[in-house]
C-alpha cells in the first residue's frame, strides 16, 4: 500500500474540530473518518435509505508503478441516529482514479479515467459484481481534469464535466461525439444520446461539477477559478466546427468566492434557518472554507451576493470538496484532508502528500429540530410523487431519483393521474390567482425554500417542475404539461417549460408556435431559454423565431444564447437566406444580428445583399459594412470601402483586415481616402490615415507628412506618425526623429519612438536610452521602453545603449516595473537595470536546502506586517500583476488566499524561482512575427490558419496569421526570475511570511 506521510503532518479529528469557525448558530461533529476506512473522499451521494456513498481515491493524483490501484466506494450509515456513522461496507474495490459517482438503475454510475461505467450488485450481498462500460474514449490529459462529478439533473439526464486539457472522442449509437478541452456532458441513459457543451471554449477552466437550483437553472463550477458559471445560455448543440467561436466563460461567470473551489450545491432544509434557504454553497478547497451566496436576477441571467462563510478553518488540512444537506436536514462536508493539493504546484511524489486520511463532517443548527427522514424505500409510486411536494430538498431529490428508476408503466400512470389533478386545480383559479384550497397542504409548518412559496396551491406549480423530470426520465413526452409550464404565473416555471420545448422539440407537434410566444415573454430569462430551445428545431423558420427575442430588451446572456443558435442552425438558415426565403418579418436588425454572428466569408455575400435594404438605419448599415470588412474577400472589402467611406469604424475594420488577414480591397485605394485627409472629424481623419498606412499608400505620403508636421488633432497626428513610418521606412527618419524632443507632448514622443522602432531599432534604442533618465512616471516609461523591447533584438540593443549612460536608480526601477508588468524579463536588460538600482547579487540557485532554511527563518522571525508593506511598495511592485482582496493587477494569479492553498515551501519556490512550477492557465507564449515584432500573452486558440493570443501588455486578443509567425515558444511564467535579488534577506523573509498568512483566517 501507499505509505502514509509522517504522523505529525495530519492532526487527529478532535484537533481539527477545534480549528473550525462555523457560522453563528451552528455546531460541528465528526461523522466519519479514516478510522472507519474513509480515505481521500472526492465525492459522495445519498440513497433513499439515508446511507452515504463515498467515492475514495487514495491513489490520486498518480499511480505508483508496480502498485495496483485500489480506490473504492465506501457505504456509510448512521444506524442509531446519534449523528455519527457506525456501519461501513465497501461496495466496490480495485477502482482506478475514479472522480465521480451517482446512484441509478440498480447500481452506481462511475466516472473512471477514460470510461463511464455502471457497477451493480446482482446477488444482493452489498458488493458490486457486475461492471458494464457505458462509454469509453474520454481523455486522460490530467487526473484532476478527467470526467468527473456525475449527477442527475431535473430533466432526467445524467450530467458530468471534464477539464481544460482533456480531449475526448466517444463512439455512441448515434455516432461519434467529440469534446476538446473544457466540457459539460449530458447523457440520456435510456437512449444513450450523449451531448456536450462548451467544448473547445477559449477558456482556462477545469469544469468540476454541475448544480441546479430549485427551478432547474444550471450552473457549473470551474475548479481552478474563483467563480461559478450560469450554463443555460450555452446549451445549444453547436456543431464542433463552430465551437472555437465559443467565448462563453465571461458571459455567464458569477463571482462567488476568492479562490478555487469544487462542486456547488443549493440549500433547502427546514432544519436550517430561513436566511439560508436557497443559498448556493461552494466548497473552497484551496483556502479551507465554504462560501455562501445568494443568486439574484441580472437581466436574463444571474448575479450573486455574498452571504458569508458557512464554515472556515484555520487549519490548511481542511480541504472541502463537496457540501450537501443530508437526510436529517443537517449539512455534510466531504473533506479531502491533505496538506498538499494540486499537482502543478507540487510533485506527484511529494512525500507530504497524504494517502490515508479523509473525513466527513456534520454541521447542525443549534436549538432547531432535525428532519425525520421519511421511509422512501417503502413507498409506492403514488406516495413518492407526493413527496415531490416536500419542503425538504433532500426528500424531493431522493424521491425523484427513485421515480427515475422504477418501471416506466407505473411511474407514467401515477404521473398522469397527478397531472390531471393539477390541470383541474388550474381551472379553479380566479382573478389570475391560484385557488388557495386547490391542493391540500402538506403536514407540518409551511417552509419557503429557494424561492418556492409555502402556499399550497402555488407549491402545486412547483410540483409541475418536479414532475417534468420524472416524465422526461421515462421518455414520456407530455404536450399538456409543456402548456401548463409555459402558461404558469410563475416566471421561473415558464423558463423551465421553455427549456423543455427544446428537449422535446422532435416530439411536439408545433414547437415553433410555442417558442414564438415564449420569445416575447415579459420575463427575460424565458426569452433567453427560447433562443436556446430554438436551436433544437432543425428548420429555417426556427432562426426567425429565435430572433424574435430581439424585439424585446436583450442583454449579454440573450445575445450569447442567440449567437449559439445562429451557429447551430446555420445549415438550415443560410441556404434559406441566400434564396430570399426568410423575411424576419421585414425587420432588418434581426437578420443583421444573424449575419454578424455568422461572421464567415460565405456569409459576407449575404451581408452585401442585406446592406442594400432601403429600410435599414444608417447605424445598422455601417455595422454591416464593418462586418463585411472583417470577413469578406477582396471584392467584399471593395464594397465596404466604397459604401462605408465616411464611417471610421468601417475604415478601422479594413485596417484590421489588412494587418491581421492580409486582405485589401480590389481596385484603386488611394483616391477614395485622399479627401478624408482633410475631413473635419478628427476620428474619421485618423481612421483614414491608419488605413493608408496599413495599405502602404505612397501617393498619400505628402498628405500624411503634413498631418505629422501640422497636427490639427491629436488622434490624427498620432495615426500619421505611425502611418508615415510604415509607408516611407527609413526615409521618414528625418521627419520623426525631432518629435522625440522634450518640447513635444508625451503621446507624440512615444508615438515617434514606436514608429522609429519599426524602421531603425538601433536608433530607437539609443533615443529611448537618452530619454529614460528624465522619466518619472511608470506609464510614460512603458510607452518609451515597450516599443523597443517588443521587437526582436530590441532588449539587447537597449541594454547596450544604457551601458553607455549614467542611469540612476529611480528611472531604472520604473523601467524594471514596466517590463515586469508587461511580461518581459530579458536577462541582458534586467542585468543593466539591476546594476543601476544597486542590485549586485545574482539569482540564488534553487536547492531544497535553501528552501528549508528560508522556511524555518520565515516561521521563526518573519513579520507579516512588514511583508505587507513591502508587497504594496513600489520596490516589490507585486500589485502590478497580482490582486489581494480585490486590489491590484490581473496578469498573474489572485493571491488573496495563497497562504491557505499552498504550503510554505511552495510559496518560497514560486517567489524565488517562478518558472519551476507555473500555475495552470498562466503559462505565457512568446510569438515573433515576420516583421520582427514580439508579442507575449496567453494563447487562446491555435489552428493551422492562425494563433490567437491575449496580449499581456494590452489585454487585447491578437489574431496572428500562421504565415506571419517566425517563432513561437512557451516562456512559462511572465513573473521575472530574480525579482527578489534587490531585497535584503529580511525583506524576503517578511514578504514570504505575509504571503503565507493570506487567506488563513483573515479573509
Amino acid at each position: 500500500e501507499v505509505p502514509p506521510p509522517p504522523a505529525e503532518k495530519i492532526h487527529p479529528p478532535d484537533e481539527e474540530l477545534q480549528a473550525f469557525v462555523p457560522a453563528d448558530g451552528f455546531e460541528m461533529n465528526l461523522w466519519a473518518s479514516e478510522a472507519n476506512g474513509l480515505v481521500k473522499p472526492v465525492q459522495f451521494t445519498w440513497d433513499e435509505r439515508g446511507r452515504l456513498w463515498a467515492l475514495c481515491a487514495p491513489s490520486y493524483p498518480q499511480l505508483i508503478p508496480g502498485i495496483a490501484a485500489n480506490d473504492f466506494i465506501l457505504v456509510c450509515e448512521d444506524t442509531d441516529g446519534d449523528g455519527r456513522a457506525d456501519k461501513f461496507d465497501r461496495f466496490a474495490e480495485g477502482l482506478v482514479m475514479p472522480t465521480g459517482l451517482v446512484l441509478g438503475d440498480g447500481g452506481v454510475y462511475l466516472c473512471e479515467t477514460t470510461q463511464l461505467v455502471h457497477l451493480a450488485d446482482t446477488d444482493g450481498d452489498g458488493h458490486a459484481d457486475s461492471r458494464r462500460v457505458i462509454f469509453s474514449g474520454f481523455g486522460t490529459g490530467d487526473s484532476h481534469q478527467m470526467i468527473n462529478s456525475i449527477c442527475w439533473g431535473p430533466d432526467g439526464r445524467l450530467w458530468f464535466t471534464q477539464g481544460l486539457h482533456i480531449f475526448s472522442t466517444i463512439e455512441t449509437p448515434r455516432g461519434l461525439v467529440k469534446c476538446s478541452q473544457t466540457g459539460i456532458w449530458r447523457l440520456n441513459p435510456r437512449t444513450l444520446e450523449l451531448q456536450n457543451f462548451l467544448g473547445n471554449a477559449a477558456a482556462t477552466e477545469n469544469a468540476w461539477g454541475v448544480g441546479f437550483d430549485d427551478w432547474g437553472q444550471t450552473f457549473y463550477n470551474p475548479g481552478n477559478q474563483p467563480n461559478c458559471v450560469y450554463l443555460d445560455p450555452a446549451l445549444a448543440p453547436v456543431p464542433s466546427k463552430y465551437l472555437t467561436k465559443n467565448q462563453y466563460a465571461p458571459v455567464g461567470s458569477l463571482a462567488v468566492s476568492k479562490s478555487k473551489g469544487m462542486e456547488i450545491e443549493f440549500l433547502g432544509s427546514s432544519h436550517l434557518p430561513d436566511e439560508l434557504q436557497g443559498l448556493m454553497v461552494k466548497s473552497i478547497y484551496f483556502a479551507s472554507y465554504i462560501d455562501l451566496h445568494e443568486l439574484v436576477d441580472d437581466g436574463s441571467g444571474f448575479g450573486s451576493l455574498p452571504r458569508g462563510d458557512l464554515v472556515s478553518s484555520t487549519s490548511t488540512l481542511f480541504r472541502p470538496l463537496e457540501t450537501k444537506t443530508g437526510p436529517d436536514g443537517a449539512i455534510y462536508i466531504c473533506d479531502w484532508c491533505n496538506p498538499i493539493i494540486g499537482h502543478y504546484q507540487a510533485s506527484y511524489r511529494d512525500p507530504a502528500r497524504d494517502h490515508s486520511h479523509g473525513r466527513i463532517w456534520r454541521m447542525t443548527a443549534k436549538n432547531r429540530p432535525l428532519v425525520k427522514r421519511p421511509p422512501l424505500e417503502k413507498m409506492s409510486t403514488t406516495e413518492l410523487i407526493e413527496q415531490l411536494r416536500s419542503p425538504e430538498r433532500w426528500v424531493r431529490g431522493q424521491a425523484q431519483e427513485q421515480l427515475y428508476r422504477l418501471p416506466s408503466n407505473e411511474v407514467v400512470k401515477a404521473g398522469d393521474d397527478r397531472l390531471d389533478s393539477i390541470i383541474l386545480a388550474r381551472r379553479a383559479r380566479t382573478d389570475d390567482r391560484l385557488a388557495a384550497a386547490a391542493v391540500p397542504a402538506p403536514a407540518g409548518p409551511g417552509v419557503k425554500y429557494a424561492g418556492v412559496p409555502a402556499d399550497a396551491a402555488e407549491q402545486n406549480e412547483h410540483l409541475l417542475y418536479e414532475l417534468t423530470g420524472v416524465f422526461a426520465a421515462h421518455e414520456a413526452v407530455r404536450p399538456a404539461l409543456v402548456e401548463l409550464l409555459c402558461t404558469s404565473p410563475e416566471p421561473r416555471l415558464r423558463a423551465f417549460g421553455t427549456h423543455m420545448i427544446g428537449l422535446w422539440a422532435d416530439r411536439l407537434s408545433d414547437p415553433l408556435e410555442l417558442l414564438a410566444r415564449m420569445a416575447v415573454d415579459e420575463f427575460p430569462r424565458v426569452r433567453m431559454e427560447a433562443a436556446v430551445a430554438a436551436s433544437y428545431v432543425r428548420s429555417p423558420r426556427a432562426m426567425e423565431v429565435a430572433t424574435l427575442v430581439l424585439n424585446k430588451p436583450h442583454d449579454r446572456f440573450i445575445d450569447y444564447a442567440l449567437t449559439q443558435t445562429v451557429l447551430t442552425l446555420r445549415p438550415e438558415w443560410f441556404p434559406a437566406v441566400a434564396k430570399g426565403e426568410l423575411s424576419f418579418d421585414n425587420q432588418p436588425d434581426r437578420l443583421a444580428f444573424v449575419l454578424a454572428a455568422d461572421g464567415t466569408a460565405e456569409g459576407a455575400r449575404l451581408v452585401r445583399q442585406f446592406s442594400e435594404r432601403p429600410e435599414l438605419s444608417d447605424d445598422a448599415r455601417a455595422r454591416s459594412w464593418a462586418l463585411l470588412a472583417r470577413a469578406g474577400d477582396a471584392d467584399d472589402l471593395r464594397y465596404a470601402l466604397d459604401h462605408g467611406l465616411r464611417h471610421a469604424a468601417v475604415l478601422d475594420a479594413l485596417a484590421v483586415a489588412a494587418s491581421q488577414r492580409g486582405k485589401v480591397p480590389s481596385g484603386e485605394l488611394a483616391e477614395p481616402l485622399r479627401p478624408l485627409m482633410a475631413a473635419e472629424d478628427d476620428a474619421l481623419r485618423g481612421a483614414a490615415i491608419r488605413l493608408a498606412g496599413a495599405w502602404r499608400l505612397k501617393s498619400l505620403a505628402p498628405a500624411i507628412r503634413e498631418q505629422v508636421e501640422r497636427g490639427g488633432g491629436e488622434g490624427s497626428r498620432l495615426a500619421a506618425i505611425g502611418a508615415i513610418a510604415t509607408i516611407e521606412g527609413h526615409d521618414a527618419l528625418p521627419l520623426l526623429t525631432p518629435l522625440i524632443e522634450a518640447k513635444h507632448p508625451q503621446p507624440v514622443r512615444a508615438a515617434a519612438i514606436k514608429a522609429i522602432a519599426a524602421i531603425d531599432l538601433v536608433k530607437a534604442a539609443q533615443s529611448t536610452a537618452d530619454e529614460m533618465t528624465d522619466i518619472k512616471d511608470q506609464a510614460v516609461m512603458a510607452d518609451f521602453v515597450l516599443p523597443v523591447v517588443d521587437r526582436q533584438g530590441g532588449a539587447k540593443l537597449l541594454a547596450d545603449a544604457l551601458e553607455k549612460k549614467s542611469l540612476t536608480a529611480d528611472p531604472a526601477k520604473l523601467a524594471h516595473r514596466a517590463l515586469s508588468a508587461n511580461g518581459h524579463a530579458e536577462p541582458a536588460l534586467v542585468t543593466v537595470l539591476n546594476r543601476a538600482i544597486g542590485i549586485s547579487a545574482g539569482q540564488v540557485e534553487y536547492s531544497p536546502q535553501v528552501v528549508a532554511r528560508l522556511a524555518e527563518t520565515v516561521t521563526e522571525q518573519g513579520d507579516a506586517r512588514k511583508g505587507r508593506d513591502l508587497f504594496l511598495s513600489k520596490l516589490a511592485n507585486c500589485t502590478a500583476c497580482h490582486k489581494v482582496a480585490g486590489q491590484g493587477g490581473d496578469i498573474g494569479p489572485d493571491l488573496s488566499v495563497v497562504g491557505a492553498g499552498l504550503p510554505l515551501p511552495l510559496i518560497i519556490e514560486s517567489l524565488l524561482w517562478p518558472n519551476r512550477q507555473v500555475k495552470e492557465g498562466y503559462a505565457a507564449t512568446r510569438v515573433v512575427t515576420s516583421d520582427g515584432q514580439i508579442l507575449v500573452g496567453y494563447k487562446l486558440k491555435d489552428t493551422p490558419e492562425e494563433v490567437q493570443l491575449r496580449e499581456i501588455a494590452t489585454r487585447e486578443v491578437r489574431r496572428i496569421a500562421r504565415e506571419d509567425i517566425e517563432e513561437m515558444a512557451g516562456v512559462g511564467s511572465v513573473m521575472p526570475a530574480g525579482l527578489t535579488v534587490g531585497m535584503t534577506s529580511e525583506e524576503v523573509r517578511d514578504l514570504v511570511r505575509y504571503l503565507s498568512e493570506l487567506g488563513r483566517g483573515s479573509r
